[in-house]
């Protein structure tokens, strides 16, 4: 029934102009016969048919697509592509993702189906500081499925403040993450600074801090909003 209906719709716009001037044609015709034949009034409906059922098809269609919902089947895997069962997981459309057996799944209706079709499937494991995502381009299968695979999440930034042991700014200083001194800044005049961890919100990283009069220090401060703050002493 469905392929009937997608071919119904499918016929071209000139097909069906076509179709009503031939049946106009012979209706004119028609009209000026004494007694035509059943068969010719049964051509003239079935000409205006043609015209006339893509219509109704595609109202059907669009009724029964709004009343349709996607089942979206989601599988979480880790880097060593093992299914995670503990993960977060969530869309760009909302809905709440049922847990099932091997994964999760959202029941989304059709209308909240974007113009261009695409959904945002995402995924994370934050106690092993992972995550992910996943395009899902949804069609007319009602039960699509899709796999995320986790990466490590590298997103998060450190930032701080250098300062003396009573608290005074210290501009000048050179700040690095242990690993990346390519990526090493210099503090500003409020003594603040700002680096890409290469780590996850909450994961621990180390920084280095030097500046030339002052003792050298490593320090471990945890990626993510909350402010480190690195005491120099002097030498």
């Amino acid at each position: 029934m469905e392929k009937l209906i997608v071919t119904i719709t499918g016929i071209p716009n000139e097909w069906r102009l076509a179709a009503f001037a031939i049946a106009g044609i012979l209706l004119i015709i028609l009209k000026r016969v004494r007694k035509p034949p059943a068969i010719a009034w049964a051509a003239v409906f079935a000409i205006l048919m043609i015209g006339v059922t893509p219509f109704f098809a595609s109202l059907y269609a669009l009724r029964s697509r709004d009343s349709t919902v996607y089942r979206i089947r989601v599988t979480v895997l880790d880097p060593q592509n093992v299914p995670v069962e503990n993960a977060t997981v969530w869309s760009s459309l909302g809905g709440e993702p049922k847990k099932v057996p091997g994964g999760w799944e959202f029941d989304l209706p059709y209308a909240t189906k974007p113009l261009d079709g695409n959904l945002m499937l995402y995924a994370s494991a934050p106690e092993r500081y992972l995550r992910g995502s996943r395009r899902l381009k949804l069609s007319a299968d009602p039960n699509p499925a899709a796999e995320i695979t986790l990466e490590k999440d590298s997103s998060a930034t450190v930032r701080g403040q250098v300062v003396s042991p009573n608290a005074i700014a210290i501009p000048g200083a050179r700040v690095e993450v242990i690993g990346y001194d390519s990526e090493s800044v210099t503090t500003g005049p409020a003594g603040d600074f700002v680096l890409l961890a290469h780590s996850a919100a909450g994961e621990e990283v180390g920084l280095h801090v030097e500046k030339l009069g002052y003792h050298t220090v490593n320090q471990l401060h945890p990626a993510g909003e909350s402010p480190a703050t690195v005491v120099l002493d002097r030498q």
